[in-house]
């Protein structure tokens, strides 16, 4: 039978000193640094637990935000070239009145653009005015366009062009100055009536925002020289 009076007779630190051997027995941890841990704060907690985070992973926190900021970037990109391969081509041709700033229309009349001698055409109207700050957007809420392709219906020499797509707010001139500009070459043959095959070809241009405006010149060893011409366009959000 217990002795409850021997029990009782066990003083409140001989149960804390028994325990904290109970304890040592099976944690690493001894009865001091169990008192230790018990005493540790909340804010000491979370400042150890930092510290030990910081030493296993090198990545700190700074160059976490910078890698986030990088993928951003990636997944934006991502979304401007799968929003361009998938969107709707819009053809444009010449408007009817090129007097303000409507210069490309839904028709079937092409543009036109006259080559110097050798050079870049620079008389009055050599340049085909393709897209005027009101021509776009041609669908509402879009706000980038890229010219995409242009379909040759007609030339007047069967010697090479050089093409030469224009792009700014302002003046034409201002934007050949500022550098807004990207060449094409078109392959002739010694039959003009099948020299394009009458298949669209695409060129290379920048992303614009709605409301820029798009000139076409041509380059010719012929003087005068003049090519008639469709473009068609994309339209995106992003």
């Amino acid at each position: 039978m217990i002795d409850l009076q021997a029990v009782t007779a066990i003083s409140q630190a001989e149960v804390q000193e028994a325990n904290a051997a109970a304890l040592t027995e099976y944690d690493p941890a001894t009865g001091v640094q169990v008192a230790a841990l018990n005493n540790v704060s909340q804010a000491q907690v979370r400042t150890e637990a930092d510290g030990a985070l910081a030493a296993v992973d090198p990545v700190t926190m700074a160059e976490a935000a910078i890698l986030n900021t990088k993928v951003d970037a990636i997944d934006a990109e991502l979304e401007i070239v799968e929003v361009h391969l998938h969107s709707r081509e819009h053809w444009c041709g010449k408007s009817g009145d090129q007097s303000g700033n409507n210069w490309g229309a839904d028709t079937l009349t092409p543009y036109r653009a006259i080559s110097g001698n050798g050079v870049y055409g620079a008389d009055a109207d050599d340049e085909a005015k393709v897209i005027g700050s009101d021509d776009t957007p041609v669908v509402a809420g879009m706000l980038y366009f890229d010219m995409h392709r242009i379909t040759v219906i007609a030339i007047s020499s069967d010697t090479v062009y050089r093409i030469r797509i224009v792009w700014g707010t302002g003046t034409m001139a201002a934007a050949i100055l500022a550098n807004q500009t990207t060449d094409e070459m078109i392959i002739t043959s010694t039959d003009k009536a099948n020299k394009f095959g009458g298949a669209p070809f695409e060129i290379q241009t920048l992303r614009f925002a709605v409301g820029t405006k798009v000139w076409l010149r041509v380059r010719n060893a012929t003087n005068n020289a003049t090519m008639d011409f469709f473009v068609g366009l994309h339209e995106y959000t992003v």
